[in-house]
């Protein structure tokens, strides 16, 4: 990912390996964050990371928001 020029890097908390062999990234984020333009970029990319990969991604919040891709 980059900013102004910058590349930057993106760990994702988990990698989720399900019992059916799918695999998912969960992202575990402060709900403080989520309008964050940095957290709204990377979460992005791992979005479309994960698509094309066909895995999904999802975010969980205290209040346990979940995005699939």
């Amino acid at each position: 990912m980059q900013l102004k020029g910058n590349v930057r890097g993106y760990r994702p908390d988990f990698l989720v390996e399900r019992i059916d062999e799918k695999k998912e990234l969960h992202e575990v984020k402060g709900g403080q964050f989520m309008d964050n333009p940095d957290t709204i970029r990377k979460h992005e990319a791992a979005k479309s990371w994960c698509q094309k990969r066909s895995m999904a991604f999802i975010i969980a919040t205290k209040k346990t928001r979940r995005t699939r891709s």
